[in-house]
């Protein structure tokens, strides 16, 4: 009897967990509940319990010293959520135990049509012209140095649908510095306009101004760029199905050492190089105040819309072998040798603050290509590895169609290999960059898919160093004169056309 008494003292927690009060007073079991129907009652809300509530042993967080709620005692925050749960008719953060990435749980943050946040999230009025919502977990005692090497690792899904997803960037995970006062260094979600997208600010680093801009945090700390990498177009992403993503972040301030790495379900998406923190600055303490605070949830601007992103396996070191991937299938060797082609940019954004504006320095934003357009032309044959002369044109055609120039500009040499173009030499004479600047050719994205040659890109053409974004597209079969061949419109009014000629050299 006594041992019976111990064994349902020790299952009753894991009983409960799968347990759901409703307003009825009635007890269900939340296996019943789908992935696509997650409302229950506010009574099983675990938002304000450390780890959620979850069992010691449980692998859906794999944090050193648990996580929480982040920074609950910092302007009432704890409070504020406890008013906020008792007004609203869904769970901020919710169990789930079917249709899991490993095990036998998952967490369920979810957001909705009343804002979820602190007064500052709620109400923060022009310039950023609206709310946010915030429903976020940090490490409870867990972070970073200046400079540092992190590990992370986790499968999400969303659990609501596409279609109500905002069209403003949502954050699933964050990257800030201890300081409240700095930008936040880095941030991954969803960019419905693109898709997948990891954010970066560093790249640039900080212009500290005197005026109160209120376009810089605490009126003076202004960020210099806006670098937003494609890990996953939004047409791949699909309701209820799980994605896996392992990132490493190499925190710097030296342009040399900083890195960003991120697998999207065990193939490395992106491998950009750069300042990943902010440089030391007066009146901060680098080796307390610029040191990585990782949050994860859901964050993003208040407009009305109802989201839910499910979370397993979420862990974070300084390791790539302390991670929990192995529960995902994958392994840190085969990850570490991997390669990446460029990352593409979709948005890359310099900025410039005065007397309280900010304005746009350049912009060398990239084109995610509709693959669909240009079905006619794929291919069946695949496009061959080598060393390869690109040959660059500008044509122009007047308004019936007709060719009226094709000049050839010059090239440059590249070697391309398993879909991967690394230029081995560029053309920078005096009539080249009069046409085409080599800073901008040199950006080029190029990738093959499904018999097409892609290339995003943001070129100038004979025009004072002015940049238009720009799709680049050929088929893989190669053409009489034994070379492939790409072409896309400079202009709106598709006239003014670059081609590039890929030469295989002997």
């Amino acid at each position: 009897m006594i041992k019976l008494f111990i064994l349902i003292l020790f299952l009753l927690p894991k009983i409960l967990l799968g347990l759901t009060i409703g307003d009825d007073g009635k007890i269900s079991s939340s296996s019943e509940e789908s992935t696509s129907n997650l409302t229950s009652t506010n009574n099983g809300d675990v938002f304000l319990l450390k780890n959620a509530g979850l069992a010691g042993e449980d692998t859906t967080l794999n944090i050193p010293g648990g996580s929480e709620l982040g920074s609950k005692n910092l302007q009432n925050r704890y409070s504020t959520y406890k008013n906020i749960m008792k007004k609203i008719d869904y769970n901020i953060l919710s169990v789930l135990t079917e249709d899991t990435r490993y095990g036998e749980t998952a967490l369920v943050f979810r957001v909705g049509k009343d804002c979820i946040g602190i007064k500052a999230d709620c109400a923060r009025g022009e310039p950023d012209s609206g709310d946010y919502t915030r429903a976020e977990f940090s490490p409870i005692n867990y972070y970073g140095k200046f400079k540092d090497n992190a590990w992370t690792s986790f499968s999400f899904k969303i659990v609501s649908e596409l279609e109500e997803w905002s069209p403003e960037l949502v954050y699933i995970q964050q990257w800030h510095t201890r300081n409240e006062f700095t930008p936040p260094m880095h941030g991954f979600g969803f960019r419905k306009e693109f898709g997948l997208v990891f954010r970066t600010e560093t790249s640039m680093g900080i212009q500290i101004v005197d005026d109160d801009n209120p376009y810089c945090n605490s009126g003076k700390y202004c960020h210099l760029k806006d670098l937003e990498l494609l890990a996953l177009e939004w047409n791949e992403i699909e309701k209820d199905k799980w994605i896996d993503v392992v990132q490493n972040i190499n925190f710097d301030d030296d342009i040399e050492k900083g890195y960003i790495k991120v697998w999207i379900n065990g193939n490395l998406i992106i491998d950009h190089k750069g300042r990943t923190n902010w440089s030391k600055m007066p009146g901060f303490n680098a080796n307390e105040d610029l040191v990585w605070d990782y949050k994860y949830g859901i964050y993003t601007k208040f407009r009305g819309h109802e989201m839910a992103v499910a979370y397993d396996e979420l862990s974070l070191a300084r390791s790539c072998e302390k991670l929990k991937i192995e529960n995902l299938g994958y392994n840190c060797d085969e990850l570490i040798k991997q390669s990446a082609p460029k990352s593409l940019a979709v948005i890359d954004t310099e900025w410039i603050y005065s007397n309280r504006e900010k304005d746009v320095k350049s912009d060398y934003s990239q084109v995610i290509i509709n693959k669909s357009k240009y079905s006619s032309i794929a291919s069946n044959e695949k496009f061959e590895d080598g060393d390869y002369e690109l040959m660059w044109y500008w044509k122009i055609y007047d308004d019936n169609g007709k060719l009226e120039q094709d000049d050839y500009l010059g090239s440059d040499q590249a070697t391309i290999r398993n879909g991967m173009l690394t230029f081995t030499k560029l053309n920078k004479s005096f009539e080249m960059e009069n046409d085409i600047q080599s800073k901008n050719r040199e950006k080029i994205n190029f990738k093959t898919e499904d018999g097409l040659i892609l290339i995003s890109a943001n070129l100038d053409l004979a025009s004072d160093g002015e940049t238009e974004p720009m799709e680049i597209v050929g088929s893989t079969t190669k053409n009489k004169d034994g070379n492939y061949y790409a072409e896309g419109p400079w202009d709106d009014e598709e006239k003014e056309i670059i081609g590039i000629v890929f030469k295989l050299k002997n």
